[in-house]
């Protein structure tokens, strides 16, 4: 085989690679770019809570030198044939024979920036959907139990305003009857003074 076969059967193998790896991108411009995943098949979330996406190149450069390997097992299992791509010079792109395939990698790459950026947001809004709807019930729920807690001490008060009106009901006939016991024992030291009065001059 002469060196200008295997040059042309390299740029072949060259381009395979190129084409898979742009497959995979055009895909997941149409659809949805992977979520990273832990090795149980978890979402993987950031200390705020967020979803992550799993690599995807943003960039030639980084298209250059992804091969797969940044992908978590997940997505492998979702697209197998990353397992074949491998990574290209960073020059690669920029040969005249491949131009064609540059003009679709950058337009791809545009594509998968907007999906990635769609993709956080509505997560993120769901997020934060769900945060205001947690907060929102808290926020429920502490109203129902303070209008409980109010209707209950109304009750109390209610409560104790009657017992309050019994209690001064009988502090009143109490001292009804204490002023007329007091009276009584008026009546009598007055009746015993005066008998009191008539004995003494006999003596």
């Amino acid at each position: 085989m002469t060196a200008s076969h295997i040059s042309e059967r390299n740029k072949q193998i060259v381009r395979a690679n190129l084409t898979a790896k742009l497959a995979i991108l055009e895909t997941w411009s149409r659809t949805a770019i992977p979520w990273l995943r832990d090795a149980a098949g978890n979402e993987v979330r950031d200390s705020d809570g967020e979803q992550l996406l799993d690599y995807y190149p943003p960039r030639l450069i980084d298209f250059a030198s992804w091969n797969g390997t940044q992908n978590c097992q997940s997505t492998h299992t979702l697209f197998p044939e990353l397992s074949s791509i491998k990574t290209t010079r960073r020059s690669t792109l920029s040969e005249p024979y491949h131009s064609d395939l540059q003009s679709k990698v950058k337009a791809v790459l545009d594509v998968l920036r907007a999906k990635g950026r769609e993709q956080l947001l509505l997560a993120n809004k769901t997020s934060r959907i769900e945060t205001l709807q947690a907060g929102a019930d808290y926020w429920e729920t502490l109203a129902r139990k303070q209008e409980g807690d109010i209707i209950a001490l109304r009750e109390r008060m209610s409560e104790t305003e009657v017992k309050l009106r019994a209690a001064t009901l009988a502090l009143e006939n109490n001292r009804i009857e204490a002023q007329r016991v007091i009276d009584n024992l008026n009546a009598k030291v007055a009746n015993l003074t005066g008998l009191l009065a008539k004995v003494a001059p006999l003596n």
